[in-house]
């Protein structure tokens, strides 16, 4: 499977009034815009005015890219820069994530949730961030597993959609998504156990 994790940026620069350049980069948004900034034909430096976290930040540009040029607001085709303003590419952003969460709360896949579970280290992680957010720094003390380790299981459970992350400046806290868990053991409950009490409640409930 092919891992489209990333961020999608907002940069901008001294040089280009009104302009906005949108895009996105599986590494650090910070690092994207020093690349940006090193070519020789660019006088001055890009600076990074926003930045989210997706799943897939791939299809997470091409929404906000389509968007905003719905908008009339891209400057030219197959370029990333856009004559609009900053809040407003932002809010397409947002416009995005909440879009990705939604999709990734109706797809759920029972062998990557299966084996997103059969691990002892993931479940010890996903007990500690059932009720707070923890950095991978925290979580690290917590369990006694290298950072290196700790973040492979992260990004395993991220992909399950199992845990949600929140960044405050250079920092991520992780939490579990606990509606996410309940819907896949859910639907577990239905493949598998359909003609259970417990499944038919749950069942009820949800017409409820």
């Amino acid at each position: 499977m092919v891992n489209n994790a990333g961020y999608i940026y907002v940069l901008i620069n001294p040089s280009m009034e009104g302009l906005l350049k949108v895009g996105k980069t599986t590494r650090d948004p910070e690092g994207r815009a020093k690349e940006l900034s090193a070519a020789s034909g660019i006088p001055t430096p890009f600076y990074l005015a926003y930045k989210a976290y997706f799943h897939d930040c791939t299809k997470a540009e091409q929404y906000v890219h389509a968007r905003l040029e719905g908008m009339n607001y891209r400057l030219a085709a197959n370029r990333e820069f856009f004559r609009a303003p900053l809040d407003q590419a932002i809010n397409t952003i947002l416009e995005a994530y909440q879009q990705a969460s939604v999709d990734r709360q109706k797809k759920v896949n029972p062998v990557e949730f299966a084996k997103a579970l059969a691990d002892e280290t993931r479940q010890k992680i996903m007990g500690l961030c059932c009720c707070d957010e923890l950095s991978v720094n925290e979580i690290v003390e917590q369990t006694s597993v290298s950072q290196p380790t700790v973040s492979h299981h992260l990004a395993i459970l991220r992909e399950a959609g199992l845990v949600d992350v929140r960044h405050e400046g250079k920092q991520a806290y992780y939490t579990l998504n606990q509606e996410r868990m309940v819907m896949c053991c859910g639907q577990l409950m239905q493949v598998f156990a359909p003609e259970s009490e417990v499944t038919e409640a749950v069942n009820k409930a949800r017409k409820g």
